[in-house]
């Protein structure tokens, strides 16, 4: 089904779940959410030296909204949250801001392409562009360690990432929902 069926759908669907929220509660609630990925990106779990179950929420995040809401997401935002996630979790400062940015930056000038292919084509871009960034992360982090860390966590925490990816959509399609929602509502009270 192609995703502009799917967003119709999910935008009608969120009229039903959701309350009439004012515009700057629906965008406190995207912010809120991405706070919440990042977080969860740095919790203790041995991300640092590649030995724990880290699935990369914060990649997923960036991912999504560079596709269908890219206004949200500016890229100060994005290399601000890359560069804080270096310096809490010990990468080299500025790996993952720089990894981030240019995901979003191929995903923006990919964006018409995207949002006209469907769910599973959308899920194996992410599949691909996942391994690739981790990978890379992984890589700066073995060069900035001298040593080569562990592979099979990447690799693991890859496929993790993959898996939870259409749970992020779902949440991520009803913020978006929420948000458009209350736009649209604020457009039609300033035109009365």
């Amino acid at each position: 089904m192609n995703i502009f069926l799917q967003r119709k759908q999910h935008d009608a669907d969120a009229e039903r779940f959701f309350p009439a929220l004012p515009l700057f509660l629906s965008y406190l609630v995207f912010y809120a959410v991405l706070l919440l990925l990042f977080f969860l990106n740095i919790l203790p779990t041995g991300y640092a030296s590649f030995t724990g179950l880290q699935p990369a929420f914060l990649f997923a995040a960036v991912f999504y909204w560079s596709i269908f809401y890219p206004a949200l997401l500016p890229f100060w935002l994005v290399f601000s949250l890359g560069f804080g996630f270096d310096l809490l979790v010990g990468l080299p400062a500025g790996g993952t801001a720089l990894i981030l940015l240019s995901a979003q930056w191929l995903l923006r000038t990919q964006q018409r392409f995207l949002l006209g292919q469907g769910f599973w084509a959308l899920w194996l871009c992410f599949a691909l562009l996942c391994y690739v960034a981790l990978f890379a992360q992984w890589a700066l982090f073995s060069l900035f360690s001298w040593h080569v860390m562990p592979l099979l966590p990447v690799v693991v925490n890859s496929i993790l990432t993959i898996a939870l990816f259409p749970f992020t959509v779902v949440v991520f399609h009803r913020i978006r929902a929420l948000i458009l929602n209350a736009r649209n509502r604020q457009q039609e009270a300033g035109s009365l």
